[in-house]
């Protein structure tokens, strides 16, 4: 669930110490695993080792994502390369979008991946904020990108 929301380092701490527990979560994502007990100089050397290889190389470059002549930049919060007033749920939902630009989203998607809870009560919430968000990207030209599929949720126009 991290990694789909994040490219920050994960150190996995743990009082396991087996070796396939280990290789499990290495390969489920996590970037290191340190067992229990341990010495703090350690745990900062490996924090200090996963800082300095997030901070280099190509995953600077994965704040800015493209589709069109939208420019989302995921660390301002920017789209279109400029600000657009659109709360944390709109932009969100954009961004889950961008992210996977040919995917057909169903609400109840969209709806988890905004609000990082299950969908429960209404799907009616996503239609408002994707009309919301299509107003407010107007001026630009650009609220025609998102797409209604009948009976099924959103997309990206290709």
């Amino acid at each position: 669930e991290i990694r789909a929301r994040s490219d920050a380092p994960v150190i996995v701490v743990s009082a396991r110490t087996g070796t396939a527990d280990k290789v499990e979560l290495l390969k489920l994502g996590a970037d290191d695993y340190l067992t229990k007990p341990f010495d703090l100089d350690e745990l900062h050397a490996r924090v200090a080792v996963q800082l300095r290889h997030a901070s280099r190389g190509p995953a600077r470059s994965s704040a800015t994502i493209r589709h069109k002549d939208w420019v989302l930049d995921t660390e301002a919060r920017t789209a279109a390369g400029r600000p657009v007033k659109l709360t944390r749920l709109e932009y969100d939902i954009v961004e889950v979008l961008v992210r996977r630009p040919r995917k057909v989203f169903t609400k109840q998607e969209l709806f988890r991946a905004a609000w990082n809870e299950d969908c429960v009560v209404e799907e009616k919430a996503v239609n408002v904020h994707m009309s919301n968000i299509r107003g407010k990207l107007k001026p630009s030209g650009t609220d025609g990108y998102i797409e209604t599929v009948w009976g099924i949720g959103f997309k990206l126009a290709p």
